[in-house]
């Protein structure tokens, strides 16, 4: 018996190339909308429906696919609920100004990683939403269980080009054999300290500049015996940067005086001041740098606690997200990064690998002093000079 019900409901779709057209053969009909979706999609990813283009009717792209309105409908909704195009009544469907392939930039972030640096990153992604139009999709803990609601969200980002590159937040070796990296000419840029992936763009923070820019500052303040806190996995070349710079300018440091404190073990914080500054005060550090916003409450506070003189006998430079500062419970010099600085740099890389020559490989963000930068209102600082006005220094 011939049987109708078969012909309408078991349908698989074989997609052929030809020009523009699409040649269905037999296929589920909840397939055909899907493949004519990609269809249009990869038009309008490869420039040939461009933003703002009016795409055909429904009735003309029923024609060209060889099926139903209806089915048209569904594939355009789709495109529509992804961000492609959008519908404006009687004038048609056209592709929208700022389709997904060209203004969304994925930002992965690892499992349960809530540093400052990353906070901020993703309150100056909220910033650059507003001001450049462009999205932010969060994919955080995509290093964990592969089940997961962001996991999938992100996998079927990729699948449907809804995204215009990648923007890793640690080294790009972590993922080179997962899905970020399945779509070769996918752009993917990555802020590391290093660049250490072919293809893989860097916006790098210069570390060089920070120390260089603080030992310059404490110096030219008078101070001469510098000690360093930093987190446990500060490089070697980074220790290495601050005792060849402290030679370099004359002053002094010793192995005591360079200490580390694990952000998740601040209470710690006192051991570390007590052994940097117990002591006559002539040999003690009269300079500290605190390299990680992790730890600027912490250690202040210590400071604070020890009986400390600040800035009469300690200066005290510490670093910054900015425009996000931790909170200090003395007064501090705040050294750091433009964290929306770096965002940006992130997404030109993105845009030039899309529009143009491939771009220099690395972005380097310079290092900046708050009181240096000439738009202080954007700071987000917190209660520090409340905490800091409870005593005198």
């Amino acid at each position: 018996m011939f049987n109708y019900f078969d012909i309408y409901y078991r349908w698989i779709t074989v997609v052929h190339n030809e020009g523009d057209s699409l040649i269905m053969k037999r296929g589920h009909p909840l397939e055909r909308h899907g493949a004519i979706r990609r269809q249009l999609a990869g038009l309008i990813c490869s420039g040939a429906k461009a933003p703002g283009m009016r795409l055909p009717t429904r009735l003309e792209l029923a024609d060209e696919f060889k099926t139903s309105p209806v089915t048209i409908q569904k594939a355009l909704l789709q495109l529509a609920n992804d961000g492609f195009v959008v519908a404006r009544g009687r004038a048609g469907t056209f592709v929208t100004e700022r389709p997904p392939h060209l203004y969304r930039f994925g930002l992965v972030i690892p499992q349960a990683d809530s540093v400052g640096f990353l906070r901020t990153l993703v309150e100056q992604a909220a910033v650059l939403e507003r001001t450049h139009g462009w999205r932010f999709p969060i994919y955080s803990g995509v290093d964990g269980p592969k089940d997961s609601d962001n996991y999938r969200s992100m996998l079927e980002d990729l699948r449907s080009h809804r995204v215009a590159g990648l923007i890793l937040t640690q080294q790009p070796v972590y993922y080179l054999n997962t899905p970020l990296f399945a779509q070769p000419d996918l752009p993917r840029v990555a802020i590391v300290s290093q660049h250490q992936v072919p293809g893989v763009g860097c916006v790098h923070l210069d570390n060089q500049m920070f120390i260089g820019k603080a030992l310059d500052h404490l110096k030219a303040r008078g101070r001469r015996r510098v000690a360093f806190v930093a987190t446990p996995n500060i490089s070697s070349e980074f220790i290495d940067a601050v005792t060849d710079g402290v030679a370099a300018r004359q002053m002094t440091t010793r192995p005591a005086w360079i200490q580390a404190l694990d952000h998740r073990s601040l209470h710690w914080a006192t051991h570390v001041v007590a052994a940097l500054m117990t002591g006559p005060v002539s040999a003690r550090p009269d300079a500290l740098i605190i390299a990680d916003d992790h730890l600027v409450e912490s250690i202040t506070t210590a400071v604070r606690h020890h009986g400390v003189r600040v800035p009469a006998t300690l200066e005290i430079v510490a670093h910054c997200n900015y425009p996000n500062l931790s909170l200090a419970a003395v007064p501090v010099c705040w050294l750091g990064y433009d964290v929306g600085r770096v965002l940006q740099s992130a997404v030109e890389y993105i845009q030039q690998s899309l529009s143009g020559p491939p771009p220099a490989p690395v972005t380097t963000v310079p290092a900046q002093f708050v009181h240096e930068r000439s738009d202080p209102g954007r700071l987000n600082p917190p209660t520090f000079t409340r905490l800091a006005e409870r005593g005198s220094y």
